[in-house]
């Protein structure tokens, strides 16, 4: 049976694999949607990101936080 223990720590452990922070186009692929919906939720201020210059970076916390809430991106 699943706990929500192994659940968290699997998820944690998952995370890890990724760096502190992504790009849009890695966390699209981390999550399986689309670049541009990554795009469309900065825009709308669903995700926490860091900007540097020109480039939008976002911490792989955000992963955890989307799949907690439920968070869909359109």
């Amino acid at each position: 049976m699943l706990t929500v223990s192994y659940v968290k720590t699997r998820l944690s452990s998952e995370l890890e694999q990724y760096p502190l922070t992504l790009s849009p186009r890695e966390f699209a692929t981390a999550l399986g949607v689309g670049r541009d919906s990554i795009y469309a939720a900065i825009r709308a201020g669903k995700l926490v990101t860091i900007k540097t210059g020109r480039a939008f970076r976002i911490p792989r916390t955000e992963i955890d936080r989307i799949m907690r809430e439920g968070l869909w991106l359109d």
